[in-house]
């Protein structure tokens, strides 16, 4: 005679439940898992279904019932955080806005993103700075100016708690820069972990630009004119770990490019190619120098296409 198997699943569930709900009163756990308790009640229904269907007709119908729903609610969590994090939000809205002292005449820059747009470009006034973030209450902006001397250090820095945040709290940003196009910029840093960057340096005197992106597109606009005579760009490294970059280059600027490719770049309109040399190991170069002296210098490190643009298109953020 076959003895009717107990079943757990309701008390063992009850006891989960429990548990977790104390670890969240005590703070021990986010309260986003509080959160996902709260939005997979449904899965209630698919263990009182497979409670009927399954429970005392197959071995071990407990555990499976429990791992089946585990399993549903964890692939549906996962789904919905990933949709989520895919979209752009306006529940958290920070506008910073300052103008250097007139005695600044060097400046430097440090930018961090995590998955945000971001724009950046030349300010309306002279010595003007202004930061306009968008975006989930997941993220927190933190801006800091320190002036020293003749000097000044600007950051701009998106944090994040690294806590599990709930699903209302996820979401992308954008974040637009204006900088000042009267100030010398020493230094531009800029690190991105998902999201594309458009830099327009048309109008900005930048000397060494450095940027890590680990997910997302750029798109670096030279300036049209060099500020002094035998000023140089020069790109300590310009990193793209999955993405493109496009750079527009105006007429008369002549570059030199470290490469990590065996192939040329593309080149709009594609006549262009005839302006520069690709030479063994990667290297770039425009042909027609004075002097031997390039006005930019750049390393680059792009994991996905190279484009060389002498188009009349402006200089836009894109996603």
């Amino acid at each position: 005679m076959n003895a009717n198997r107990p079943n757990f699943t309701w008390p063992v569930l009850v006891i989960g439940v429990g548990i977790v709900v104390l670890l969240i009163n005590a703070n021990a756990l986010p309260e986003a898992y509080g959160d996902l308790l709260v939005r997979a009640w449904p899965t209630l229904l698919i263990i009182f279904g497979l409670n009927v269907l399954l429970g005392g007709r197959i071995r071990y119908a407990n555990w499976v019932i429990l791992g089946v729903a585990v399993g549903v609610t964890i692939l549906i969590a996962n789904f919905a955080y990933a949709e989520r994090s895919k979209q752009y939000r306006d529940d958290y809205t920070f506008i910073w806005q300052d103008t250097l002292p007139d005695n600044i005449t060097s400046l430097a820059i440090n930018v961090e993103a995590k998955d945000t747009l971001v724009a950046i470009t030349n300010s309306a006034e002279p010595a003007a700075l202004e930061v306009r973030f968008v975006g989930s209450t997941e993220s927190t902006m933190n801006v800091d100016l320190v002036i020293d001397g003749n000097s000044a250090v600007f950051n701009v820095i998106e944090l994040r708690s690294g806590i599990l945040p709930r699903l209302a709290e996820v979401g992308r940003g954008t974040l637009n820069l204006a900088l000042p196009y009267g100030v010398f910029i020493e230094e531009f840093n800029y690190s991105g972990d998902d999201g594309s960057v458009t830099l327009d340096a048309t109008q900005l005197a930048v000397r060494i630009i450095d940027v890590t992106v680990q997910r997302g597109n750029m798109q670096l606009c030279l300036p049209q004119r060099l500020p002094t005579e035998g000023f140089v760009i020069i790109g300590d490294q310009i990193t793209l770990s999955n993405g493109d970059l496009r750079i527009y280059v105006p007429p008369d600027v002549t570059l030199s490019l470290v490469t990590n490719r065996d192939r040329e770049p593309e080149y709009i309109p594609d006549i262009r190619r005839n302006d520069y040399n690709f030479l063994f190991g990667g290297e770039l170069q425009s042909r027609i120098v004075t002097d031997n002296q390039f006005d930019v210098l750049l390393d680059l490190n792009v994991d996905g296409r190279l484009i060389i643009d002498h188009g009349e298109k402006p200089c836009q953020p894109t996603a």
